[in-house]
């Protein structure tokens, strides 16, 4: 069963962006699209209209 929540998924790093895709798409959420950047994002979300964003950015060792 598909739930009413629709995301678009931004993330450049393609390995974590799948345990991710897979996670929503395991709890019935629909994936939109997966995007590597936030480049033409704007059109992107107005031809999409998603119901949520997740960009998850990237950590480094100085980030908690």
């Amino acid at each position: 069963m598909i739930k009413a929540l629709s995301v678009l998924l931004i993330d450049d790093n393609a390995a974590r962006a799948e345990i991710v895709e897979s996670g929503l798409r395991d709890a019935g959420y629909m994936l939109l699209e997966r995007l590597e950047g936030t480049c033409d994002l704007s059109a992107r979300v107005d031809t999409l209209k998603p119901g949520a964003i997740e960009k998850l950015r990237r950590t480094t060792e100085k980030q908690p």
